[in-house]
This record gives structure tokens, sequence and C-alpha cells, in this order.
């Protein structure tokens, strides 16, 4: 790994990352923030292997933590996007109505927009500035071999921890911390090689860790949609009012079934990719 391609690796995320802020503050558009949320998941994957290298101060960490506060805004936001665009997509499959769930969907769409607006406008533009002088100093004193050796460390850590999920009898328990710890470890990955002179992922194997996050990911979109519903019928039942039960046990049927489809063949397509990977960096 070379720090002066990693340097020039971090300053590029980061000038994405403000071009894809002035884009999602502009609406909070659907795209502009799932942009912008990809981009953070790459900062949060560089600042944890920093973090855990001890390549960073501590100062820029607490000064991260801040920002997370924005982060978190706009993950809220994203994440009730994606529950309206899932129920969009079973809408046809239900027959009775569920238009008072889906208001309520909308309404808490607007919510969340204010809120991530409100944050972008108390956003603290001096101490991003702050984390990325520390950062580039920082890595500006470390030798290439030791990034390279921290590195691989890194990557060798997520592998393990994956496959410790995997063995477990109740892996399906474990499935959104296996999709943070992929979604981390292919970050890392895309880190490494524009960052280094060495391929240690083919293309078909980065297709497939993607395919598989993908999967676990729809999983766990799923699994907050499930969560969400029964809250919503919680909240009416103790009104006794409102949208047909009827509707909402259908789309959670549905809901239901498409989850258990989805993630039948993960556990074995997973551990023959951990253990692929693990072989090739030997």
């Amino acid at each position: 790994m070379k720090k002066d391609l990693l340097i020039k690796y971090i300053t590029n995320l980061i000038r994405e990352y403000d071009t894809q802020f002035r884009h999602a503050i502009k609406g909070a558009g659907v795209e502009p923030v799932h942009e912008l949320r990809v981009r953070i998941k790459r900062l949060n994957a560089l600042f944890v292997f920093l973090d855990e290298a001890r390549i960073i101060k501590r100062s820029s960490i607490t000064i991260f933590h801040h920002l997370n506060i924005f982060f978190k805004s706009a993950g809220n936001l994203r994440d009730i996007q994606i529950l309206r665009a899932l129920v969009e997509n079973y809408r046809n499959q239900v027959t009775e109505d569920n238009t008072e769930y889906e208001t309520y969907l909308i309404n808490k769409e607007s919510t969340a927009s204010f809120g991530f607006l409100k944050k972008s406008a108390e956003y603290p533009r001096e101490e991003e500035i702050q984390v990325k002088r520390e950062i580039i100093e920082s890595v500006k004193k470390v030798k290439d071999d030791k990034l390279s050796q921290k590195s691989l460390a890194f990557i060798t850590k997520r592998l393990n921890r994956i496959e410790k999920y995997l063995l477990l009898d109740d892996t399906a328990r474990y499935l959104h911390k296996i999709r943070q710890t992929l979604k981390q470890l292919r970050f890392f990955i895309e880190i490494y090689q524009s960052s280094s002179q060495i391929s240690i992922i083919e293309e078909s194997d980065y297709n497939e860790i993607k395919e598989i996050e993908n999967i676990i990911g729809g999983w766990n979109d799923r699994a907050i949609l499930m969560e969400d519903i029964k809250r919503y019928r919680s909240y009416k039942q103790k009104l006794d009012s409102g949208t047909s039960d009827h509707a909402l046990k259908s789309l959670m049927k549905l809901v239901r079934k498409d989850m258990k489809e989805m993630v039948t063949d993960v556990k074995p397509r997973l551990l023959k990719f951990i253990y692929h990977l693990k072989y090739s960096m030997l």
C-alpha cells in the first residue's frame, strides 16, 4: 500500500462527499441522499481502519463522532425512503387498501427530511476540514510497508468475523452484523486496491461480494419494514382505529415469505467466498 496513493484516495473521497452533500441538501431527494450515504459509508470504513491501525490522533476520532450526528440524520432519511419504495413494490400484491400506512410513511419521510436539512444547516464544516488535515498528516508519517501490513490485518479480521457468524447455528440472528461487516470489507478493499499496486480480489470476486451484500441488504430492509409495521399496528390498535389490519397482515406475510427465500443459499455461498479470499491472500 502506497501512502501517496492513499492520500490521493482520501482527498478524492472527501471531494466526492462534499459534492454529494451539496446535491443532497437541495430537497433531500432519494438518489442524492443514497449517493451521499455511499460516501459516508466509505468514510466510515476509512476511519475505522485508521483508528484500528492507530494511525490517526484520538482528537480526530472525537471530531468524526461529531460529524456522525449529521451522518445519522442522512441514514435515518435514507432508511425511510427505502421503506416507502418497498411498500410501493408490494402494492399490487396486496388486495386490501394500505393507503393509511403509506401516508404514515410519507409523513415520516417529511419529518426525517426536515431533520436532515436542519442538521445540514448546522454542519460542522470546520471540523471536517480539521479531520481531513489530521488524517493526511497522520498518513504521511506511516511507512508503506506498515500500511500494507495493517491493511491486510484489517481485511483478515473482517473475514474471520464474518466466518464466526456464519458458523453459528443461529446465523440468521446475525445477518445485519454480517451485512455491516461485509460492506465495510468491500469498501476497504476498494481503498486498498486504489492505494496499492497489488490486486487482492478479482473483478468476479468483487461482483460476488457485492451481490451477496445486496441480497443480505434486501433482507435487512424487509426486516426493518417488518419492525416498522409492527410498531404501526401496535399504535393503531391502542387507538382502536385506522388502516385495515388485514391489509397489514397481508403485507407482512408477503415480506416474510420473501425474506425466507432471499437468504436460503447465502450461508454456503458466503462461506465459499470467505475461504476463497483467505486462500488468495496467502
